[in-house]
């Protein structure tokens, strides 16, 4: 008997708020709060095998007894404190992934500029996030820990989310040699630093090669934001340090080494005025044909930052 819960398809889909899960059939829907700046682009798919999803206490898990890793999607419709929010929903993360290893992290932010007290919503949800890891790993250091995130705004009346992906496998977390360790940022960014590594690789059993995941990456050099009102010049320097990251892995500029199943990039915008003028310089720059690309609105996690963008690149197989 097939188990009713059995899934071949994962889909996720922008600019929804829904709670999670979606389940219809064999495939379950995960939502993220943001809009597709390209209605054409409001879906990305991703297929799979011998997988089940379970809910859980704030969403829902997908993950199979043969399969290397789990991941699901975690939902936070409170209107209390971010800080509690991003604590208690990080609390049900490690619960919920407890003997594995995170890998990614996805989280999107309600308020992320809105004032909680005398604080930016994000140095609250970085203060939760950062509690949270504190009582699972302790005071001690974390380099190696902490995974490849992003974390970017998402409407006020949205649910705080978080989409991870997590692995029994132990990964390696990458930092990049331009910019500190965000964990290691000064408080002049908050009490509390932001905990995400760079980037993160994984190589599954059997596979040759990893599966990378690059970081929500933006205009910062060392700690400091870079570009202030520049849209292009911010992005040039996000440009510079994702090159820095794929040379260091081996991988040439701009990840065109090595051979890809899949290229996927997220581009978070926050003026969609902007769309013409970036997409065109990352076309340049960045994107090469069959690449699956989602330009998406959002607030990045400094007001004066104006974009962001990530990869998650996973390796074709072996001949």
């Amino acid at each position: 008997m097939i188990p009713e819960n059995l899934i071949d398809e994962v889909e996720v889909v922008f600019g929804h708020t829904f709670r999670c899960p979606a389940v219809d059939g064999s495939k379950v829907t995960l939502p993220i709060p943001l809009a597709p700046l390209e209605p054409s682009e409001a879906t990305l798919v991703f297929r799979c095998r011998e997988m089940r999803w379970e809910p859980c206490d704030a969403g829902c898990v997908v993950s199979g007894p043969k399969s290397p890793i789990l991941f699901g999607c975690l939902q936070d419709w409170d209107r209390g404190s971010l800080r509690d929010r991003s604590r208690n929903l990080y609390r049900r993360l490690l619960r919920e992934t407890s003997g594995n290893h995170l890998v990614r992290l996805w989280n999107y932010i309600p308020g992320i500029h809105k004032t909680e007290g005398e604080r930016p919503g994000y140095w609250s949800f970085n203060e939760g996030r950062y509690a949270a890891f504190q009582e699972y790993y302790g005071t001690g250091a974390w380099d190696g820990l902490l995974p490849a995130a992003t974390g970017v705004g998402a409407p006020e009346d949205a649910p705080l989310t978080i989409l991870f992906c997590a692995a029994r496998r132990r990964p390696e977390h990458l930092e990049n040699p331009r910019q500190m360790s965000a964990y290691r940022y000064p408080e002049e960014h908050g009490p509390r630093p932001p905990c995400f590594a760079r980037a993160t690789r994984l190589t599954l059993p059997g596979a040759n090669d990893p599966l990378i995941w690059v970081a929500g990456t933006s205009s910062i050099m060392g700690h400091s934001s870079v570009g202030s009102g520049d849209v292009m010049h911010q992005l040039d320097t996000t440009l510079r340090n994702l090159d820095e990251l794929s040379r260091l892995m081996g991988l040439g500029s701009c990840f065109l080494g090595g051979r890809w199943a899949r290229r996927v990039f997220f581009v978070y915008l926050r003026h969609p005025r902007d769309l013409e003028q970036v997409r065109a310089r990352l076309r340049e720059r960045l994107f090469r044909e069959g690449d699956e690309v989602r330009f998406l609105s959002a607030q990045i996690c400094r007001p004066e930052l104006e974009v962001e963008i990530e990869a998650s690149l996973v390796p074709a197989r072996s001949p």
